[in-house]
């Protein structure tokens, strides 16, 4: 009979626990874990940002897009036979009229936090419309929104370009 204590297995008390080794490693394994994680978590934050501001520029871009078509009166509209065609020159809103600035929609979210942060987000964007006539006996107007904005310290812009009658746009050149 082998001696108690001795033998194919050790004692029970010396096999209880983990040894340091054992625990360094596994602090290590969850420490490299959670930096992945984190950074992951990190980056994803940064892109739904980024995603959402394109968004916001997209939509304001359509919204003014479809604005010089459908309401041209709310914009000054310049002379395109005053300069060579080709030439992009500036569409500005009216002073009097709604749009002036960048404005969040009608319908922002319910919760007051929520809407906060939308509407806040609207100040950063700032918007740029130009038209060309093509050439001289062009029946259409060439146009281009410009949505402009700051995103972690780099300018970044969403244009979208489109054409309308020119007899639609106020009349210009005729």
């Amino acid at each position: 009979m082998p001696d108690e204590g001795r033998g194919a297995f050790p004692p029970v008390r010396a096999r209880a626990g983990f040894t340091l080794l054992e625990l360094l490693t596994a602090l290590i394994v969850l420490s490299v874990a959670s930096t992945i994680l984190l950074k992951m978590f990190l980056s994803s934050q940064t892109l739904a940002k980024a995603g959402r501001t394109h968004e916001i520029a997209a939509d304001l871009a359509q919204e003014y897009m479809t604005l010089l078509q459908d309401r041209p009166e709310l914009f000054v509209w310049p002379n395109f036979l005053d300069e060579k065609p080709e030439t992009a020159l500036a569409i500005k809103a009216r002073p009097e009229g709604p749009l002036a600035n960048a404005e969040p929609p009608v319908s922002l979210p319910m919760l007051r936090r929520a809407n906060d942060r939308d509407a806040g987000m609207y100040r950063n964007f700032s918007w740029a419309a130009t038209g060309k006539l093509p050439a001289v006996e062009s029946n259409y107007v060439e146009l281009n929104v410009t949505v402009v904005w700051e995103l972690e310290g780099r300018l970044r812009q969403f244009m979208l370009t489109s054409a309308m009658p020119r007899p639609a746009a106020g009349g210009a050149g005729q």
